[in-house]
């Protein structure tokens, strides 16, 4: 399984258990976008995330440092073992539409509100041509544009299966 800038096919609905396994199923993703359910799958997930992220940890078999960050914006391949397929369960699939569909976008656009509202509240109190107020403004832009990047990279480690809980085994 894998995708390439985000295009192919990708696990989302993330379930991990003490004993490593964990569940999930497989969609066909457009742009990180899933967009029709595939099968689910028990399994364990053996690609070694400890090694990945901004400052990875050293390889124990090679010695070395490996890459620096590895988010989906180039070919991803995760490696899973599948244990067992599982019918489809229409509760997770409507809920990862209301994930993807729903509270993504909010969860993406909320701070663009804020920005919104404090440029109509400047407006409202002339307080445009103050200085304050507009380095307030070009902040409060500025972290909802970060805002946007973070959730998209934190939507796209979830459906890697790299949630807090995941047991990873180095493969």
């Amino acid at each position: 399984m894998s995708t390439y800038s985000g295009f192919g096919t990708a696990f989302y609905g993330w379930q991990h258990f003490a004993d490593g396994t964990s569940t999930a199923t497989r969609w066909v993703c457009l742009f990180y976008i899933p967009v029709l359910p595939l099968r689910r799958a028990r399994m364990r997930v053996l690609t070694n995330f400890a090694s990945e992220g901004f400052f990875p940890k050293k390889s124990a078999a090679a010695g070395a440092k490996l890459p620096l960050i590895k988010v989906g914006v180039v070919a991803v391949e995760d490696r899973y073992q599948v244990l067992e397929e599982l019918p489809l369960a229409g509760a997770e699939i409507l809920l990862t539409y209301m994930r993807t569909f729903v509270l993504m976008p909010l969860a993406m656009l909320w701070p663009f509100a804020v920005v919104v509202v404090f440029g109509q509240m400047a407006k409202e109190r002339n307080w445009l041509d103050q200085m304050w107020a507009i380095w307030v403004f070009v902040l409060l832009g500025i972290g909802a544009l970060g805002n946007v990047l973070a959730v998209a990279i934190w939507a796209i480690r979830q459906s890697r299966g790299m949630g807090t809980r995941a047991r990873a085994i180095a493969g």
